[in-house]
């Protein structure tokens, strides 16, 4: 199914790795997207446009209009490329809607990109048996994964931090008032017409994908934050006892800094490259 706003933290990745920064302004304003022959021009899910604002604000509050100009600024085909880098097997068009997740993929690809992501770039196969034995109860084989480092693991946790702001003030932060406050990140997304509804969200233990949609495409109603996010905090803290309530394991080449919410007066907390 289409993926919507999950493909938008892979934009922000690219233009993290093309230099950009968390706090790089983007001009959140109708554009025209113009490609053969032809014209695009995105609107932001509440209809209005928010004018300047930093790309981590941009992200947690999943504004199409910001998202599309970075893809647009950076390039869609590198866009493209990084998102098979770290685990999305499906063809991607290179055509403006891409950039806010027109693509079709399968749930299975979004749980690998997405693992990438809470594995701080490395990069590994999902694995769909975790033992064998055979009639003596001797194992004959076991699950051990392969991880492979794909991105700068240093950018990688600059993006996990502007996502778990997601779940903090942003378009996932029904999951605070459900209960949900274990260090976490993700993002939340919506198809055209509700017809899916999408959170990937993921602790330092655990990355976990609720889809939400009828098989025939019929719109539900619903959005990632008001369908698939409680499913999600539902699901998570059935598994919290498993693990502790730790945060990511940033490498030493980032460090934590406390900064002003973009428009308030509250402190928040990004991670910033040394």
């Amino acid at each position: 199914r289409q993926i919507g706003s999950l493909i938008k933290p892979f934009v922000y990745l690219t233009a993290l790795i093309e230099g950009d920064n968390h706090q790089t302004i983007i001009n959140d304003q109708k554009f025209k997207w113009t490609y053969d022959k032809k014209s695009w021009t995105p609107e932001n899910y509440d209809k209005k446009f928010h004018g300047e604002v930093p790309l981590y604000y941009a992200l947690k509050e999943s504004l199409n209009s910001s998202a599309a100009q970075i893809a647009q600024k950076n390039g869609l085909q590198k866009v493209i490329d990084l998102t098979h880098q770290i685990g999305i097997t499906s063809k991607m068009d290179v055509v403006p809607a891409t950039s806010l997740g027109a693509s079709i993929h399968q749930p299975i690809e979004v749980l690998d990109s997405y693992r990438t992501l809470a594995n701080l770039g490395q990069f590994t196969t999902s694995g769909f048996i975790e033992k064998i034995k055979n009639s003596e109860n001797e194992t004959i084989y076991s699950f051990k994964p392969k991880f492979e480092q794909k991105i700068d693991s240093a950018l990688t946790s600059v993006l996990v931090g502007m996502m778990k702001e997601t779940l903090k003030s942003g378009t996932a932060a029904s999951a605070l008032t459900l209960g949900w406050s274990s260090p976490s990140a993700g993002k939340t997304g919506t198809t055209s017409d509700n017809k899916d509804a999408w959170f990937s969200g993921f602790t330092p233990y655990q990355t976990t994908i609720v889809w939400l949609g009828y098989d025939l495409g019929a719109s539900s109603q619903l959005t990632g934050a008001s369908g698939a996010v409680p499913i999600w905090v539902e699901l998570m803290k059935k598994y919290s006892a498993q693990w502790p309530a730790s945060d990511f394991n940033f490498p030493d080449t980032v460090e934590k800094r406390e900064i002003d919410l973009h428009g308030t007066d509250k402190k928040i907390e990004l991670i910033f490259k040394k």
